[in-house]
């Protein structure tokens, strides 16, 4: 078998920044629609009861920031594909269920011999 040399990736140091930058583009957008969503959810009868307006705008831009931000993790979940130790943990988990089914095969089968001796030890002790 051959044994496959560890490969560790870089991360690349800009990465923080490129999360906090686009936290940031999410918030603006989130600014951007926040009349927009308010407008469509009054016309739906939603009403936002005895908030003030500024902590309705802080609510309904801070769920709209959410929504971005979970589809945007979302989307980079699907595009990342799996990592090579996954694939590994999975291919033992395989062979670590094919395992158990062997041992319990096993056991199984070491349980019918012993029955089969009992039987016959039975049958040769009636017979004497």
């Amino acid at each position: 078998m051959v044994k496959r040399a560890e490969h560790k990736r870089r991360s690349n140091p800009l990465l923080p920044i490129f999360g906090a930058i686009l936290a940031l583009a999410f918030g603006v957008i989130a600014y951007v629609l926040l009349p927009y969503v308010q407008r469509y959810l009054r016309t739906q009868g939603i009403s936002f009861g005895t908030l003030s307006p500024l902590v309705s705008d802080l609510l309904v831009g801070a769920v709209l920031w959410l929504v971005m931000f979970g589809v945007s993790m979302f989307i980079v979940a699907i595009l990342t594909g799996r990592d090579y130790d996954e694939n590994i943990a999975l291919s033992f988990t395989k062979e670590s269920a094919k395992y158990r089914e062997w041992q319990r095969a096993e056991k199984e089968r070491k349980q019918q011999l012993k029955r089969k001796l009992q039987r016959e030890s039975r049958e040769h002790s009636r017979r004497l």
